[in-house]
C-alpha cells in the first residue's frame, strides 16, 4: 500500500469534495442556494469524498483535518 503525507491526503480530498459538490448540480442551482443551504451542500461534499477515499486508499490514517471536515452533521437545531 502506498504511504502519503498529510499535504497530498488533504489535497486529494480537497480535490475530490470539489467534484462531489458540483456532481449533479449546474452553477445555476448552485447560485440559487443561500449560504446556509451551501453550507450543508459542502459539508454532504466532502462526508461523500471522505467515503470515496476510504474506498479509493483503504485503512490510511487521515490528518485530524480531514476527520473534522468530514465529521456527521445534523440538520436539526436542537443537536449539539
Amino acid at each position: 500500500m502506498a504511504e502519503y503525507t498529510d499535504d497530498e491526503l488533504i489535497e486529494l480530498f480537497d480535490e475530490r469534495a470539489g467534484i462531489r459538490e458540483f456532481d449533479g448540480i449546474t452553477m445555476f442551482e448552485l447560485d440559487r442556494l443561500t449560504e446556509a443551504q451551501r453550507g450543508v451542500h459542502r459539508k454532504a461534499a466532502e462526508q461523500a469524498a471522505y467515503w470515496d477515499l476510504r474506498k479509493l486508499l483503504g485503512d490510511v490514517e487521515f490528518p485530524a483535518e480531514i476527520l473534522e471536515r468530514a465529521r456527521k452533521f445534523s440538520t436539526r437545531a436542537t443537536d449539539g
